[in-house]
């Protein structure tokens, strides 16, 4: 075993099982193909990031939910009176800070001990560094402990199954109380930056004219983020929560792709064992039919009906005594089902039945003529219980039946708890989220943003052709996640790659010409570019340092493409690069030979990632997708816009 295991390689997990993630790759890969591009992924495009939200030019006109114009002097007058409202005494108490720390360290220790082996438990207090962050504690060393807790909370956010547990969260989250603690300690210095800063920012967004630029944002985020950890009540903080803090990400599925998505054929063989008014049956039961769904009309959740229809046929044996009866019978059945998705999860309703049938018999078997008679008039007789028994057999053979592929299909793991795994070990915010149907389409409203962060300030265009699924993914979505988890990290190539490696579960072929590895700083307070305004999608990261080989650059860098939508002759649509890839340097007026060489470096690293087009290949759903239906089908997207920090993507199915 190591005794220094990189944030980025594979831990010695738990023995106990973890939840299984692999229906968020598409997500997670989302998250990391900024930086190497998607052709490491088969059908995906070269820029992963926008698989879930990118491309094309609608034909038909888009309407505006305007920004108030008034927004950015609300901002400005808001930091102004925070000024005076700034308090030494809520700034974070050292002493019931250190004391969380050191309790959460010890409950970390505890539950490692009773839920994995010795040797496990060492591994991942080492990954972890709680050792050296308790040792700094006892120390009292403020640059100790600002050092190790920033550790923390870098090692403790990423992707290894583990990190969503509850122990593990509360120890980052103590980790990083503490060590805002000790960085404003010097209470009344650090209230006359933050009133500083609060200045700065009223000056700045006085002069705001229209939209305020990306920059602009990560000024007023950062302050927020800077108020919010010194535990300060004042008015801005209020004022962002109220104009900050709409959806940024909106989701509509059409109500044909869902029941394509469900709807499959039915063949299911059951064996028939029934004892009915003392007449033992066994035989073989058939139902052929289909499986399908449409949405319900429901404001607070997305209502599917799951409906089965299908014909049961049934040739059975039965035994009473010395009598034979050989029978068979033809039912018709319908049954149904209510899954209701909303912010608790999945909920299923209960399962309805209904059918009818029709019994024969058609011989009735016994050495003696009058036994045979006999049991006929008595057959006769009872026929009308019978059927009565049978069909009710029948009704709740079906609808447990039925009942169990439901569960098969779509119960075995909840899509909201997958997510929300994924969220706790990544650090970002649970995600408040608001479902609905119609009888057209499923909608999904979601807030993706910690108490410290910017949701968006204003609703996205609506799409005339939304196509099979429309996303729409603002600005701040991607810095609340990506940017949270990249924002300070330092990665090169090779632990980017395995990283992909280990969330696609698959080692991704390398090229004879692939550039050199390097090493990337990102940077704390923007390190990605995601930008979407007049049509435009620009991407990219900004970085304090770059290195390859015996070559370093430290000073700010930021590297980006932009791309607009082209429309295909099929419809679709790709989307191409404007230019080169752009590789600056901010604050720098004239490159040295070094700059100059470090810059064609940084191009050739990252071509992959800004390719000349985007999405120009389709997706491919896998040939081993849950839903059966939709195995191997692709999709294409057929209508984009970057406009207002809001992208739109409009997808639909490519045989369609």
């Amino acid at each position: 075993m190591t005794s220094d295991l990189s944030p980025w390689q594979r831990l010695i997990e738990w023995k106990q099982g973890f939840p299984n993630v692999s229906s968020c790759r598409q997500l997670r890969r989302a998250l990391l193909s900024l930086l190497i591009g998607a052709s490491t992924f088969t059908g995906a495009t070269c820029l992963s990031i926008q698989d879930g939200a990118t491309p094309s030019v609608s034909a038909e006109p888009m309407v505006w939910v305007s920004l108030s114009d008034q927004l950015p002097q609300r901002v400005a007058n808001a930091a102004k009176a925070s000024v005076s409202q700034l308090r030494v005494a809520d700034l974070p108490n050292l002493e019931s800070t250190r004391a969380d720390a050191n309790e959460a360290i010890a409950q970390l220790k505890t539950y490692l001990n009773s839920t994995t082996t010795a040797e496990n438990a060492a591994a991942w207090l080492e990954y972890l560094k709680a050792d050296e962050l308790q040792k700094a504690l006892a120390e009292e060393s403020r640059s100790a402990v600002i050092r190790a807790a920033s550790d923390v909370q870098r090692r403790s956010s990423a992707l290894h199954d583990g990190l969503e547990r509850a122990a593990v969260v509360q120890f980052r989250t103590a980790a990083g109380n503490v060590a805002d603690a000790y960085r404003f300690e010097k209470g009344e210095q650090v209230i006359q930056l933050f009133g500083k800063q609060l200045e700065r920012l009223s000056d700045q967004w006085t002069t705001i004219e229209g939209e305020p630029h990306p920059d602009d944002i990560a000024n007023l985020r950062n302050t927020v983020d800077m108020l919010h950890r010194g535990g300060q009540q004042v008015e801005l903080l209020d004022v962002v929560a109220r104009e900050f803090g709409h959806s940024n990400l909106k989701l509509w599925i059409s109500e044909d792709l869902i029941a394509a998505s469900v709807g499959r054929p039915l063949d299911l063989e059951q064996d028939v064992r029934e004892c009915i008014l003392g007449t033992r049956i066994i035989g073989k039961a058939q139902i052929e039919g289909s499986v399908s769904a449409e949405l319900v009309p429901s404001d607070e959740s997305i209502a599917i009906k799951v409906m089965m229809d299908g014909n049961v046929t049934a040739r059975t044996m039965g035994f009473n005594g010395p009598v034979r009866l050989r029978a068979s019978s033809n039912s018709v059945v319908h049954a149904e089902q209510v899954l209701q998705l909303n912010q608790q999860g999945l909920a299923m309703g209960q399962v309805s039945t209904e059918a009818t049938s029709n019994n024969k018999i058609h011989s009735i078997e016994h050495s003696l003529r009058f036994v045979r008679e006999i049991a006929k008039r008595k057959a006769r007789q009872q026929k009308p219980q019978t059927d009565r028994i049978a069909l009710a057999r029948l009704k709740k053979r079906v609808g447990e039946t039925f009942e169990e592929q439901v569960q098969q299909e779509f119960g075995a793991t909840d899509p909201l708890q997958l997510v929300n795994g994924f969220i706790n070990r990544l650090n970002l915010s649970q995600p408040k989220a608001e479902f609905s149907s119609t009888e057209d389409a499923a909608m999904a409203s979601v807030v993706l943003a910690k108490p410290q962060q910017l949701a968006s300030e204003s609703a996205p265009k609506e799409i005339a052709e939304p196509g099979h699924v429309l996303v729409q993914v603002h600005e701040s979505l991607v810095a609340n996640s990506l940017g949270s988890l990249l924002a300070g990290r330092s990665l090169s190539r090779s632990e980017i790659q395995e990283l992909i490696e280990r969330i696609a579960q698959r080692t991704t072929e390398s090229s004879e010409d692939e550039a050199p590895n390097f090493e990337v700083d990102f940077d704390s307070r923007r390190p990605v570019v995601f930008q979407c305004r007049d049509g435009v999608l620009r991407i990219g990261i900004r970085g304090t340092r770059f290195k390859q080989g015996s070559r370093e650059l430290k000073r700010p860098l930021e590297i980006f493409a932009e791309y607009q939508a082209t429309k295909q002759a099929d419809g679709s649509i790709i989307l191409a690069r404007v230019g080169e890839l752009n590789v600056n340097f901010p604050g720098t007026d004239r490159l040295s030979v070094t700059q100059a060489g470090l810059r064609g470096a940084m191009k050739e690293s990252f071509a992959k990632a800004f390719a000349p087009t985007l999405m120009h290949k389709p997706w491919v759903v896998p040939e081993d997708a849950k839903l059966e239906s939709l195995a191997g089908r692709r999709f294409v997207p057929i209508a984009f816009d970057a406009d207002n920090g809001w992208l739109t993507l409009a997808i639909r199915l490519a045989d369609q």
